[in-house]
C-alpha cells in the first residue's frame, strides 16, 4: 500500500470535515456524511491491512491461534454473509 493512497484518504477526511462544519443547511449534510463514512471505512481498512503485518500482531495471533486474515475484510464479509431474503 502506498503512503500517498492513505495521504489523500486522510485528506478527504479533513477536508469533508471542514465541510460539514460550514454547512447551514441540513439537507446538504445527508449525502456528505455519507460520503465521509466512506472515507472513514476505507481509511479503517488500509490501517487494519497494513496493521494485519506488524511483526507483533501476527505473533500474537499465531500465540493464540487466532488464523491470519489475507483478504481485505469486506471481502470476507461479503463471503461469509448470510443471504439477505
Amino acid at each position: 500500500m502506498q503512503r500517498s493512497a492513505m495521504r489523500r484518504v486522510e485528506d478527504k477526511i479533513r477536508s469533508l470535515s471542514a465541510q460539514l462544519v460550514a454547512v447551514e443547511e441540513d439537507k446538504e449534510l445527508s449525502p456528505m456524511l455519507a460520503e465521509l463514512r466512506d472515507a472513514l471505512r476505507q481509511h479503517i481498512e488500509r490501517l487494519r491491512v497494513r496493521l494485519s503485518s506488524y511483526p507483533i500482531v501476527v505473533e500474537r495471533r499465531d500465540r493464540n491461534g487466532i488464523p491470519r486474515r489475507r483478504q481485505p475484510r469486506e471481502t470476507y464479509l461479503t463471503r461469509t454473509a448470510p443471504q439477505a431474503r
